[in-house]
């Protein structure tokens, strides 16, 4: 059992991954870095999360949450930077856990990362395929049932629109880092200029009255999640939390 558990906890040699690396070229510079971050962290749930979370647990008090999640992100990424520093290969957290803590807690971290990355695609994807799907209804152009939703959801087959864009992505990050930083590039400006757009458009829609009263009393919804108060905050920071996810995508692809 001594010698399992000692196997389990066996740390790597740093000197390990830095001669996988040596022959990786670096074609990465600091604006692709920057635009990287940017881009992973604005995605779908910058523009879905708000009126979620404020029409479900925080009401006015959204904002309460945000700065929260924001607090708890921005010491997680603080800790990405240092030891993405200290450590600078590739394979991010599942590298640096296991030289510091053990294969073992390596290994978890590792499957923990690809969850995470799983979730997040399917989660833009959809978010982006609904957002494109209610664009062309406004003009008329409505996919049937079974190519608009998941399976089992409203006689849904396939979500048609986040399975091409999947493999549209896949496609382009095959052809190299070069060439996917490029299109990052062009889509983090865009996406950049949506979001001020949006907040030049949404500071002419402000009404004093919506923010009041700014915490709403505490109730239980009819699923049974909090709203009101600050249960229904701290609800909201669980879900707002993944608007700021992203910064590790810098660390990951620093080596």
């Amino acid at each position: 059992m001594g010698q399992v558990w000692q196997r389990l906890i066996r740390k790597e040699d740093p000197s390990v991954y830095e001669d996988k690396d040596s022959h990786l070229p670096r074609v990465l510079r600091v604006r692709d870095f920057l635009a990287l971050g940017v881009g992973t962290i604005v995605s779908a749930s910058i523009f879905t999360l708000p009126g979620v979370v404020a029409a479900k647990h925080a009401g006015p008090a959204v904002s309460i949450s945000f700065l929260v999640a924001a607090i708890v992100a921005g010491l997680v990424a603080f800790a990405y930077a240092e030891m993405s520093a200290a450590m600078p290969f590739a394979g991010s957290a599942y590298s640096w856990i296991n030289v510091v803590f053990g294969e073992f807690f390596g290994w978890i971290a590792g499957w923990a990362l690809l969850a995470e990355y799983f979730i997040a695609v399917a989660f833009v994807a959809s978010g982006l395929s609904a957002n494109f799907r209610g664009l062309l209804a406004t003009i008329g152009v409505n996919f049937p049932k079974a190519l608009a939703n998941p399976v089992g959801t409203d006689g849904g087959m396939v979500d048609l629109v986040a399975v091409v864009v999947m493999v549209l992505v896949g496609l382009l990050l095959s052809r190299g880092v070069s060439s996917a930083a490029r299109v990052e590039n062009i889509l983090v400006v865009m996406k950049v200029l949506a979001i001020l757009l949006f907040l030049v458009v949404g500071l002419t829609a402000i009404h004093p009255e919506n923010f009041h009263p700014f915490f709403p009393a505490y109730h239980l919804n009819a699923d049974g999640t909090p709203f009101g108060g600050w249960q229904g905050i701290y609800a909201g920071v669980s879900m707002i939390f993944l608007a700021y996810i992203g910064f590790d995508s810098i660390a990951a692809n620093s080596a």
